[in-house]
């Protein structure tokens, strides 16, 4: 059940592959648009791919493996936090033992530079417009998820259907009417996403 609820209207941007692919992941974001990367593809993606810009883009990573081996990070270890202080972030990871002992190694932002790369990746880039947010409402959640064509999975793109959107105006009339204006718009999908 969705900890987290959001209703997304997808809009298609109206500028081309070409255009788009001038810019970084980062720069894609920064204009407002929200990037899949085609490594990382949501579940349900395919059902909003039609919303969607294709680009080669330069995208940043972190080369886990070299990290782990330089801080002596079992591959099993958890992220656990990313804590935001004065003055960078600092990245903790947290482990076990064969004795069942718990261990952490931290890395700051300062030491995790020298881990990033860049790499030209297709990814997927649309407009995604934020037209509803719920947390820990967890009937709603319920309700949005037996009414779906199929079964609601973390973070995936599920498209509304007269079910889900009944589900809302039954459970949330005042939600409804954020929601009601972009019904029918032609140019737009509105989708529901849970996190959690």
């Amino acid at each position: 059940m969705g900890l987290d609820m959001y209703v997304f209207c997808l809009h298609k941007p109206d500028k081309t592959s070409e255009e788009l692919s001038r810019l970084t992941e980062d720069e894609l974001r920064d204009a407002g648009y929200a990037v899949v990367l085609e490594s990382s593809i949501p579940p349900n993606f395919e059902s909003v791919r039609e919303m969607t810009v294709e680009v080669q883009t330069v995208a940043e990573f972190i080369d886990f493996q070299k990290l782990e081996r330089d801080f002596l990070i079992p591959e099993d270890a958890t992220l656990t936090m990313q804590k935001r202080g004065y003055p960078e972030i600092t990245f903790e990871f947290v482990y076990e033992d064969e004795e069942g002992e718990s261990y952490s190694a931290k890395v700051t932002e300062a030491e995790l530079r020298k881990y990033k790369y860049h790499e030209t990746i297709t990814a997927y880039c649309f407009i995604r417009e934020l037209i509803a947010y719920w947390r820990k409402e967890y009937g709603l959640s319920g309700a949005i998820s037996r009414a779906c064509d199929k079964p609601v999975e973390n973070v995936g793109y599920y498209p509304m259907n007269e079910g889900m959107l009944k589900a809302v105006a039954d459970h949330d009339p005042e939600a409804y009417q954020d929601i009601e204006p972009y019904i029918g718009d032609e140019n737009g999908v509105i989708v529901y996403l849970e996190w959690y």
